[in-house]
């Protein structure tokens, strides 16, 4: 709307208007003087002060009286709130007001007490405009912050000057809080008193000692036209100076616009009597036109003489007013106030009344107030509570309700009066184009505000250093023109006559009928179906769901004349997918745009292996922990078309298909699907599916050979392309490479009554009741699927040592049933105690590094250690358990080693065996002695070893880091001279790797033996210890073993009658009994031996030892 401003000049004069005066000591408020309004709010309390007593719910309260007191006025009134204010709970008192409404719109003056939040309360004195609110005094912070009780004064001499005082200690001593000149209103015919309050404070508000005294103006100026306004092209609003009277105003023949005569009809508001409304029977052209009035009176009866008046009729028009910058997101701020704003600009040469305006997001609206926007004037919108904060930044209308601005994006209009919208802005986050100010603090600015095309390209970020330019030229501004060529981007057919297409930016659909040619199909209608023409609806005559037609656009254009190139594309309705004829065949989880700037988003690709278009439309799209939906889509035969969260489409080219509910794709490997009713495809996949160097990011993974999707890991690799993906394109490394057969890799028990098969290749598993038996007659309870390629199959009966089973499949196929198992037997059973051994343990290592046990398969066959677990029992009985990681193979006479530090391990020893030693948690080793226990799938004891620090040798200085070897695999475990301190010419430890004590198989030459007659005492894993083998045949016979020397001296004995077994070996460390090293020499062993008769054997051997 606009006005047109004329000139008032006012003569003034004055005469005395007595003072009212209440202090409320007649306990009353409804005469002398008579208080009226919300009377039922308000009462007399006992001390005689005039107290809300509103019900306790939140809400406003007022009470006025007549009061024309404008000039040579003053005003003083006490007012005490019993509570801290806030932005909830405040008080203002009207001096001046127009209106007995003090919450509508009027003129006058007020006093606010409070309204802030925190210890910053004051009392300040504001102007009111209409609904326009203006702070002209702003009383010092603090004053009335905590439980106020205050004495107000206010003044106004003859020259418009305001003082304003305040006594909060009562004692009559006044503190000045400022001064203003403000000459806008004159008069006025209301004094009032106004609490804004919550529930809890609705009976805590006083008032008393009212003082008004001071002077009216005495009118004998005639009214004058202030503005007249366009509401409509037939109607407008001629505002007065002043009120007028009705007989007057509302008589036709005192209006005349040359060129079109009288008005029809005038329509006259008693309630706002400074305005009338003319309707002509003619509309207005955009020009200048000159209306004669003549013959109006004031409501002192003052005649307005004949006058004529120039006025400009502009009716604006898209982009005649737009939103020039938006400001969603202030915090954390950067210069700026941390409040949010939008700016808007008059484009035009002509100025722009907003009165009437509608400015409105996707929730909510307000109406604009009469405001004059000058041509190319930019104008503030923001709260009506924050516009002190802006107005140090240009021209600032404080809104209310303002409607809050969402910071991911929201769609904003200016609508003029006779609702056609001005302007349109959808915007989003994404427009900012940085991760960090797209985080807050920064506002989003029009590049170029004559380009009448609104879109993402024309906003951006400002660059200023306070984070926007409110009530100026933008930080951004240009006025490069709009070169862009619209493209199609999407199309969707929802049903079959039914199609959708989506522009880059908007077009113009003045032909979009005959724009569109789909021969052997009728365009019978069409609809823009989002607000800004990028996206239209055409209903057509119904398609065969079959057939594959070919579509063909031709000048299309955008509102700024850019033609599209003629496009052709190919559109059909599809059929819903068969399981794998729509296969997953490239997936990005990891984005890096430092590596692939042109792939920030994640995606996963997939194609179309059928001969039939196949359409999306309700396809879930997930993985372990959430789903999408695809909304609508189709993907041709042989086509290849990329799916992605729906808000980033835009990222793509080809056939881009969004997902609502995008499943965030795990880095290091996650279980991705695609169904409807049934699965389509599925995707079991690993960060170790990428080659060397690709594993951080910024690469795709992508599938080599379609037709043996089945495949696995085998089948992917990292894409070649150097944008690092081939997303809705053929993949980078296809090859029609073949892969292996399918086949059954491995049996294993997985509990006492379950075992787990895992397979080459996905496998179908619609029907396997019927395809899996076990031998000896074992009943199958259940077959449970652990993913794609792995089946654990549960019996009733519990799995027995000592029996050989065999699983048989029979009927099993491949994931596309291109290839079967057909009576596949494999065999398998549980492990027999003993089959994998302790062979060596590291319980104390040096410093902080990390333990480790070292098992040995003595067995004639692989075993699979999954299921398995270490279990580890402390001299105190505590016990602790970890479970073996699957899938661990240990081949026949093979070692394993288990640490929680594998690369510890392979620094501290480096004769380790690195391929050998893996990373597994183990149960606490103490450091003195425990308990080591290796425990099958059904946990049954296989090995087991009682350990001792003091079974290390006993000349090392310290035992930290050393670990225990195990001498021979076929002597007991428990065996402490099986046992030896690892050799120190291996730096104590061999995990992973053949012991440096191992002693091989040896020859039995009679009753007792010697296994070598030289020991060697240096702990340099050759000879360090003399064995003493025995076999007597028979169980029972007790032993004793004595060291002498060459000359007959005893040097230690190694064995005092303890219980033999029918065979074994006896070890000595080459110490004598004081734990030295015996010299180089000749030595007596003498080995006596007595049966369970009392029989004596007695036995002398010679051995050497050498230093």
């Amino acid at each position: 709307m606009h006005r047109i401003t004329v000139l008032l000049l006012l003569v003034l004069s004055t005469e005395l208007f007595g003072q009212f005066t209440d202090d409320f000591s007649d306990g009353d408020f409804t005469n002398n003087p008579s208080w009226v309004g919300d009377t039922a709010d308000f009462q007399i309390d006992t001390s005689f002060q005039l107290q809300l007593n509103a019900p306790a719910i939140s809400g406003t309260s007022q009470l006025i009286t007549t009061s024309q007191a404008a000039w040579l006025t003053s005003w003083e009134f006490w007012c005490k709130m019993d509570f801290n204010p806030s932005g909830s709970n405040y008080a203002r008192v009207y001096l001046m007001s127009t209106s007995p409404d003090l919450s509508g719109s009027l003129n006058g003056y007020f006093v606010q007490i409070g309204g802030a939040s925190g210890t910053v309360d004051d009392v300040s004195l504001f102007r009111q405009n209409g609904t326009s609110i203006t702070k002209i005094i702003d009383g010092t912070d603090g004053t009335v912050a905590l439980n106020p009780e205050v004495y107000i004064r206010v003044e106004r001499d003859l020259n418009g000057i305001f003082w304003l005082a305040i006594d909060t200690a009562s004692t009559g001593n006044f503190i000045n809080q400022g001064s203003v000149i403000d000459l806008q209103h004159l008069t006025s015919s209301y004094f009032g008193v106004q609490c804004i309050y919550t529930s809890t404070r609705s009976d805590r508000f006083f008032f008393d000692n009212f003082i008004v005294t001071g002077s009216i103006l005495s009118d004998t100026i005639p009214p004058v036209v202030d503005t007249i306004s366009l509401i409509n092209d037939s109607t407008i609003q001629v505002f007065f100076s002043e009120p007028v009277s009705g007989p007057t105003a509302i008589s036709n023949a005192n209006y005349s616009i040359a060129g079109i005569g009288n008005p029809q009809s005038v329509i006259y508001n008693g309630s706002d009597s400074t305005s009338t409304v003319l309707s002509f029977s003619q509309g207005f052209a955009n020009g200048n036109y000159s209306m004669t009035i003549s013959n109006v009176e004031d409501k002192a009866g003052n005649v307005m003489l004949p006058a004529s008046f120039q006025f400009n009729i502009y009716n604006p028009v898209f982009g005649d007013l737009i939103i020039n910058e938006i400001f969603p997101d202030p915090n954390p701020s950067v210069g700026l106030p941390p409040n949010e704003f939008i700016e808007i600009l008059n484009t035009t040469v002509a100025p722009i009344d907003l009165n009437g305006y509608e400015y409105a997001d996707a929730s909510s609206s307000v109406v604009l107030p009469k405001f004059i926007l000058g041509p190319g004037e930019f104008l503030i919108l923001s709260a009506e509570s924050d516009t002190d904060l802006f107005s140090v930044f240009g021209k600032v209308l404080g809104l209310s309700p303002w409607p809050t601005l969402n910071n991911s994006g929201d769609n904003l209009k200016v609508i003029s009066p006779n609702g056609s919208t001005v302007d349109s802005v959808t915007y989003s986050d994404l427009w900012y184009g940085s991760d960090i100010k797209k985080n807050g603090g920064w506002s989003l600015e029009r590049i170029n505000p004559s380009a009448v095309c609104d879109v993402p390209q024309n906003w951006s970020a400002s660059e200023s250093s306070d984070g926007g330019t409110p009530g100026a030229p933008n930080s951004i501004y240009s006025l490069l023109p709009d070169t862009t060529k619209p493209k199609l981007t999407r199309w969707n057919l929802q049903s079959n006559n039914f199609l959708q297409l989506t522009f880059s930016k908007p077009v113009d659909s003045i032909n979009a009928l005959s724009n569109v040619i789909i021969p052997g199909i009728n365009i019978l209608s069409f609809v823009a179906s989002d607000p800004f023409n990028y996206e239209y609806d055409f209903l057509l005559t119904p398609l065969d769901s079959s057939a594959i037609y070919s579509a063909n656009l031709t000048k299309w254009a955008d509102c700024s004349g850019n033609q599209m190139t003629d496009t052709s594309f190919s559109i059909t309705i599809g059929s819903s997918p068969s399981p794998y004829d729509l296969i997953i065949s490239e997936i990005f989880p990891e984005p890096n745009t430092e590596i692939s700037p042109g792939l920030p988003v994640e995606y996963i690709e997939v194609y179309n292996r059928s001969g039939y278009p196949i359409r999306l439309n309700g396809l879930k799209v997930g993985d372990q922990t959430s789903t999408g939906v695809i909304a609508n889509g189709i993907v041709l035969p042989n086509e290849w078309a990329v799916i992605c969260d729906t808000r980033e489409t835009d990222h793509f080219k080809g056939n881009v298909i969004g997902v609502d509910g995008w499943p965030s794709l795990n880095n290091n490997g996650d279980y991705i699907y695609i169904e409807s009713d049934v699965l389509i495809d599925e995707l079991q996949y690993e960060n170790s599916w990428h080659e060397p160097g690709k594993e951080s990011g910024g690469w795709s993974l992508e599938l080599i050979n379609p037709d043996q999707f089945c495949t696995g890991s085998d089948n992917w690799t990292s894409s070649l392309d150097k944008l690092g993906g081939t997303p809705a394109m053929p993949n980078s490394v296809l090859d029609s490479i073949l892969f292996s057969s399918f086949e059954v890799i491995e049996v294993s028990i997985n509990s006492p009554n379950s075992i787990r098969a895992d397979f080459s290749q996905s496998v179908d598993f619609s029907d396997l009741d019927s395809a899996i038996s076990i031998l000896p007659d074992i009943e199958i309870d259940s077959v449970r699927i652990v993913d794609d390629r792995s089946l654990i199959i549960h019996s009733s009966p519990q799995f027995q040592r000592g029996v050989q089973y065999t699983v048989q499949f029979n009927g099993i196929k491949n994931c596309n049933q291109t290839d079967s198992l057909d009576l596949v037997e494999e065999f398998f059973n549980l492990p027999m105690i003993g089959d994998v051994i302790i062979n060596e343990i590291l319980f104390n290592p040096r410093g902080d590094g990390s333990d480790y046990v070292e098992f040995y398969n003595s067995s004639e066959e692989p075993i699979n250690l999954s299921g398995w677990a270490i279990r580890s029992v402390s001299s105190s009985g505590t016990v602790s358990t970890e479970q073996v990681d699957p899938v661990i193979f240990i081949q026949s006479a093979g070692i394993i080693a288990f640490t929680e530090d594998s690369l510890n391990v392979l620094m501290e020893y480096p004769g380790s065996g690195a391929f050998s030693v893996r990373e597994n948690d183990l149960p606490a080793f103490g450091n003195d002695a425990a308990t080591v226990q290796l425990l099958d799938p059904i946990g049954g004891i296989i090995d087991e070893l009682n350990y001792s620090d003091d079974w290390h040798y006993k000349l090392l200085n310290s035992t930290d880091g050393v670990s225990l070897e195990r001498i021979r695999y076929d002597r007991p475990t428990q065996d402490a001279n099986n046992w030896f301190s690892a050799s120190s010419e291996v730096n104590f430890g061999t995990p992973g790797y053949e012991n440096s004590q191992r002693k091989t198989e040896f020859e039995q030459s009679s009753e007792v033996w010697l296994v070598d007659k030289y020991v060697s005492p240096d702990n340099d894993g050759f000879q360090d210890q003399l064995e003493i083998g025995y076999n007597f045949g028979l169980p029972g016979y007790t032993g004793s073993v004595h060291i002498y020397s060459a000359a007959g001296q005893p040097v230690v004995q190694i064995a005092n009658n303890v219980l033999l077994s029918s065979s074994g070996i006896i070890t000595w460390n080459g110490l004598n009994a004081d734990g030295e090293p015996v010299d180089t020499g000749m030595y007596i062993v003498l080995f006596t031996a007595f049966d369970l008769n009392g029989n004596e054997k007695l036995y002398k051997l010679v051995a050497i030892a050498i230093r």
